[in-house]
């Protein structure tokens, strides 16, 4: 349970640090001038949050056995952490302006432009692992007969299902 709490509060404080960053990155002048530290502080939050969820997925490895998580999780997680580090690592490099001929692109313009494009290639990489992490099979009903459920909680311990899952079951080829 202690573990479950820790993870909790590693969590919550990316939740705070991400809140406090776009508070923060409102004064653009300040922001800028601190951008280095403020991306150090992000990532290493962001790194946080995501060792919190790797170690509960492990913690849960028995009751997600066959399930592919680690998979699921990297699905839903890589274009987030595609955008947002790719956008603070090209904060780090593209510090001026871009003049071509008539045109002049300001360094944010041109940060977001590339960091745009590394997350568009993730995008088709992430693509690719979500066709193996979500497989039709996931979304059929798999009764997994819970503790709670098989214990003596008054039933008659007859192993009988109920009639809404002979339904539910009978309906599934």
């Amino acid at each position: 349970m202690r573990d479950v709490r820790i993870a909790k509060v590693l969590v919550g404080q990316f939740v705070a640090v991400v809140i406090l960053m776009a508070c923060i990155e409102l004064d653009d002048v300040w922001a800028e001038k601190y951008r280095k530290p403020l991306t150090l502080i992000d990532t290493i939050s962001l790194v946080l949050c995501v060792v919190a969820e790797l170690s509960l997925i492990r913690a849960a490895h028995g009751l997600l056995e066959g399930k592919r998580p680690h998979a699921k999780f990297w699905t839903m997680k890589a274009l987030f952490i595609a955008n947002t580090a790719s956008y603070r690592i090209t904060s780090l490099f593209i510090t001026t302006d871009m003049r071509i001929g008539d045109l002049c692109y300001t360094s944010e313009t041109l940060r977001a432009a590339y960091s745009g494009t590394v997350t568009a290639l993730v995008a088709a990489l992430v693509a690719v692992l979500a066709s193996f992490s979500f497989v039709p099979k996931d979304l059929t009903d798999d009764p997994v007969e819970s503790p709670a459920s098989s214990g003596s909680s008054g039933s008659s311990g007859s192993g009988a299902k109920s009639d809404a899952e002979a339904g539910v079951n009978a309906s599934i080829p």
